[in-house]
């Protein structure tokens, strides 16, 4: 009995930490989803200026000099976004869809380093029109993009939709049987980057099982901002969002 005893508990340790190894090597792939979308062939897209600047690729259209730029999040390509900009054009808004390092059939792989360096050329282009107003969008991985963005450069309305403080916490909720603050390499620490805002909306879906509106609320929280607001949408979970009306009445008051 004791042989058998020892010999279940072992086989249980060795599952454990072999399954902690293979999230530890492969937590890129857990973490990143992009496609092989082909950043020069977006139909939806087909009218702006594809832009590689420091090796960071972006959709630009230029109208006036109120701009807005937005990261998408960790799933699909910057394509897959193009709906947004009809609503940024009804608001009198030029707009930057940047694409990330390893999407769009980049060669390179995704990493919080890589992203990071994405924003930095962002803001370095974006300086050269001299905008007299800068909005940031941000979606789920997005969201601390956008506000990295906002903690280095201007920005005079930041809006986050289905915002994280910080992937280790979020990481813990999933995998609650390992140390994953340990184990992770990309932590996107949102709320270290942003402590302080002008004028910031979250908005957040009620039903969110990806990142459940608690670690919105929690980041909102936490925030020293002049004006900020939460705004959930009831019903709304983490990929239908857009499909609700509230979101779009949210952005459009937001942002006009």
């Amino acid at each position: 009995m004791k042989h058998w005893t020892f010999l279940i508990l072992r086989t249980a340790i060795l599952t454990y930490f072999g399954l902690g190894l293979i999230l530890f090597f492969m937590q890129n792939k857990y973490i990143y989803f992009p496609t092989n979308q082909d950043f020069y062939d977006c139909p939806g897209f087909e009218d702006a200026e594809k832009v590689n600047w420091q090796g960071t690729r972006m959709y630009v259209k230029q109208k006036t000099d109120r701009w807005i730029v937005m990261y998408h999040g960790n799933a699909g390509s910057a394509c897959d976004r193009s709906y947004l900009k009809l609503e940024f054009e009804k608001l009198g808004y030029s707009y930057i869809f940047v694409e990330y390092a390893g999407y769009s059939n980049d060669n390179l792989e995704p990493s919080h380093e890589k992203l990071v360096k994405n924003v930095d050329a962002v803001i370095d282009y974006l300086g050269q029109f001299k905008p007299t107003s800068v909005a940031v969008l941000g979606e789920s991985l997005g969201t601390a993009l956008a506000s990295y963005h906002a903690a280095t450069a201007k920005v005079d309305k930041l809006l986050l939709i289905a915002a994280f403080n910080n992937l280790s916490d979020l990481a813990a909720y999933h995998y609650k049987v390992y140390q994953v603050k340990l184990l992770l390499r990309d932590k996107f620490p949102a709320e270290e980057w942003l402590a302080e805002a002008e004028n910031v909306l979250f908005i957040h879906g009620a039903e969110d099982d990806i990142i459940p509106v608690e670690f919105g609320r929690r980041f909102y929280q936490g925030i020293k901002a002049g004006q900020k607001q939460f705004v959930e949408i009831t019903g709304a979970g983490h990929n239908d969002i857009y499909d609700f009306s509230q979101t779009y009445e949210a952005i459009e008051n937001y942002l006009k």
